[in-house]
């Protein structure tokens, strides 16, 4: 990605070396760049407008598709095959489970993944930071291409938790795949963590209290009962 995507989001690239047992990426110093958060509306309309311009910018060819990978990055499905460990978040009711999961598993399934833009696919505060008025991104083992809107709908649920607005009053309407993100979530916060010491699957809890709500709040269906 460093070396064929030609833009003012994508850091300076040098090279790279993998003579050494990991591989090693050169690129231009961020350390003295603005790493949110804070967050300002300034700062937000900046990662919206940069968020925009990757959705608009040309994929390499070598670019899978975000499609072709739903399933990973969404989740209904799963925790309608075993509801329990959703469960055990304590943030629905099995009442709540029962009446609504089928809701968001229909929505779900509607979500439109299909598109030419590219995408990131994991935007969040410490992929990107601020060289003046510019916004640099990194981390780009992710990028896919696909429906554009999920960079920007993925993100508002960690922005939020780091003192940023709701959701809603950020993005364009796109349910069904505010639902799917909800459903990645719901499926991947309960999973034992990844390696000791590790915070990730808190972190996923806590978007998931934001993303779930909210994409209730979008399809017209009650709130998770034990949220409200």
């Amino acid at each position: 990605m460093y070396e064929t995507v030609t833009a003012a989001f994508m850091p300076e690239y040098f090279g790279w070396d993998a003579a050494g047992e990991y591989p090693v990426l050169f690129i231009e110093d961020l350390s003295s760049a603005e790493w949110p958060p804070p967050w300002t509306d300034k700062k937000i309309e900046r990662v919206k407008e940069t968020v925009s311009q990757i959705n608009h910018t040309s994929a390499p060819d070598f670019v899978g598709s975000l499609a072709a990978e739903k399933d990973r990055h969404s989740g209904w499905y799963a925790v309608a095959q075993s509801p329990d460990g959703f469960a055990s978040l304590g943030i629905a009711s099995r009442d709540w489970i029962d009446t609504y999961l089928s809701s968001l598993v229909e929505a779900e399934n509607a979500a439109e993944w299909e598109g030419n833009q590219l995408l990131h696919l994991d935007i969040r505060s410490d992929n990107l930071c601020l060289v003046g008025p510019q916004v640099k991104v990194v981390d780009w083992n992710l990028a896919r291409v696909g429906n554009g809107k999920y960079d920007l709908l993925f993100w508002l649920p960690s922005l939020n938790l780091e003192g940023g607005p709701d959701p809603w009053d950020v993005t364009v309407a796109e349910p069904e795949m505010l639902a799917a993100i909800a459903g990645f979530f719901a499926r991947q916060a309960p999973q034992p963590d990844p390696w000791e010491g590790s915070t990730v699957r808190q972190f996923q809890r806590e978007q998931l209290e934001v993303a779930l709500p909210w994409a209730c709040k979008a399809l017209g269906i009650p709130e998770p009962d034990l949220l409200q």
